[in-house]
């Protein structure tokens, strides 16, 4: 698998250390698999941040802009548009991951607040 993980803080050497067990572990998992569009969902999640910047919204409001995602997945599977549907999907994944992104951030401010 090759596709890059950016963080925004330098990694501790125990850190990178999981990082580097967990991505073998993925690669294991993910071996002979088709390969998910990784890179399309961090270019999405890119383009969100360009657009809206960094994301810190309550959970209800992530849960909010996830399920218009899923509802424009819903409507094009329904109105037959297939060719369409991937982007859309990725969009979902994107906003998934900045939510659980977000999540993790909130996490490390409870643990660290100064």
């Amino acid at each position: 698998m090759n596709f890059v993980l950016k963080f925004e803080r330098e990694l501790t050497d125990e850190e990178q250390c999981l990082v580097s067990q967990v991505m073998a572990q993925v690669d294991k998992q993910l071996e002979g698999r088709e390969m998910i569009p990784w890179e399309s969902v961090a270019a999405e999640m890119d383009r969100q941040v360009e657009f809206w910047g960094k994301q810190m919204h309550p959970d209800h409001v992530w849960l909010l802009i996830l399920m218009e995602e899923v509802g424009e997945v819903a409507q094009l599977i329904l109105q037959c548009h297939d060719e369409e549907v991937e982007e859309e999907v990725v969009q979902c994944a994107a906003v998934a991951l900045s939510w659980l992104e977000c999540l993790v951030r909130r996490q490390e401010e409870v643990e660290a607040p100064f």
